[in-house]
């Protein structure tokens, strides 16, 4: 634990840069499951429906699960339905 006056101004500094080390986490994390220029192209190419098949297919085609993919999908596009019940695939093997 560190020892800041958590009242001062150097706390607020610390809280900020560990927010700016968990976005960068996040952001490499993503990259490696769900590659961002693989990501755009699916969107594009799929949007405004995004079908289960397809899903499964980009995901088996990253070698990645299809749940990585949907919850990328969910989280980019603010679409928590991706045009269907999409459950099953947060559970798919």
């Amino acid at each position: 634990m560190l020892d800041v006056d958590i009242n001062s101004g150097e706390a607020t500094q610390i809280t900020q840069e560990l927010k700016d080390q968990e976005d960068r986490a996040n952001a490499a994390a993503s990259e490696f499951c769900v590659p961002k220029k693989m990501m755009d192209a699916f969107i594009s190419r799929k949007a405004p429906v995004f079908a289960k098949r397809d899903i499964i297919g980009l995901a088996r085609m990253l070698k990645v699960h299809t749940g990585l993919v949907a919850g990328q999908l969910q989280f980019r596009t603010q679409n928590t339905t991706l045009g269907g019940n999409i459950s099953s695939l947060f559970a798919q093997l």
